[in-house]
């Protein structure tokens, strides 16, 4: 099953143009069955790359959701949500990546949940 992910072309069109020093991606999902554990492989944004910038978001069959993103500043950064189970009372959720020179960040629906490098 492929999930439902708004506006993917915009997304795609959006990341060639980003900044690969500093951006952030927000995109909304309602694949109801991110959350179940099914042994299978979920992409939710291929593999985008472009020079020194490359994201990919996909849960892996070990149902952790996963964010592998280089930038400028950080390279080969995989973010991840292992907790899957905390989001399953909603179909829909937001998700947000964030990258500067500082630090690139996960959130799901507002709350941050992973960082690289972690504080």
């Amino acid at each position: 099953m492929t999930p439902k992910v708004e506006n993917i072309e915009k997304i795609s069109g959006g990341l060639e143009k980003s900044n690969p020093k500093e951006g952030t991606l927000v995109y909304f999902t309602s694949d109801k069955d991110w959350l179940e554990s099914n042994d299978h492989y979920i992409e939710y944004i291929p593999p985008i790359e472009k020079e020194d910038f490359k994201i990919h978001i996909y849960r892996d069959k070990d149902n952790i959701f996963k964010v592998n993103l280089s930038t400028f500043h950080h390279k080969n950064v995989v973010l991840t949500l292992k907790n899957l189970a905390k989001y399953c009372q909603h179909e829909k959720h937001m998700v947000s990546v964030t990258w500067n020179s500082i630090s690139t960040k996960l959130y799901v629906d507002d709350e941050l949940v992973d960082e690289y490098p972690k504080n």
